[in-house]
């Protein structure tokens, strides 16, 4: 089996607070996984560095052999979508999936309609204003519809 992402005495510090100290696993391709852990474990702060999104104080990141931070094809293939995303004050369901395109190489508009249909996401309320579940069913809709593969 074929190594995703493989992650090696991670670390990073801001300033004087550690936020990820000496972190290693492996993820295999084709397989899905969860990070598990209280709040400020360091979760966020590790997608973040393997969405390249940050650079790591020490240790090493390599996603399917490349590091995310300096190869900009990781990045255009990568799809971080954080919990506390902000979208302007009156974006619904439409005016967040007519802006995917922009942001994703990979988009699926197809997908992503049948996707918010499937999870319920109601069309007419700000993003904003919905529950931490919509507004979670939002993300995986991004998330999934962002990462179609072509083949």
């Amino acid at each position: 089996m074929t190594t995703a992402i493989e992650i090696t005495a991670l670390s990073r510090r801001y300033g004087s607070t550690t936020a990820l100290d000496d972190v290693a696993f492996d993820v295999e391709q084709d397989t899905i996984c969860g990070l598990l852990g209280r709040n400020g474990a360091g979760k966020t702060t590790t997608l973040s560095i393997v969405a390249g999104q940050e650079r790591p104080s020490g240790g090493r990141v390599r996603v399917f052999g490349h590091d995310p931070a300096d190869d900009s094809h990781v990045a255009s293939r990568t799809s971080f979508v954080k919990d506390d995303q902000r979208w302007p004050d009156d974006f619904r369901l439409r005016e967040v999936l007519s802006v995917g395109p922009a942001f994703h190489r990979g988009w699926d508009a197809e997908l992503a309609r049948s996707l918010a249909a499937d999870l319920r996401v109601p069309e007419k309320t700000p993003v904003k204003k919905m529950s931490r579940g919509q507004a979670s069913a939002v993300a995986i809709v991004i998330g999934v519809a962002s990462r179609r593969v072509r083949r």
